[in-house]
């Protein structure tokens, strides 16, 4: 979580959203 600035969970969470 605040360990990784890029989680692939994070990009894939914002393609999802918007797709």
């Amino acid at each position: 979580m605040g360990l990784s600035p890029v989680v692939p969970l994070r990009r894939g969470d914002q393609r999802s959203s918007r797709g």
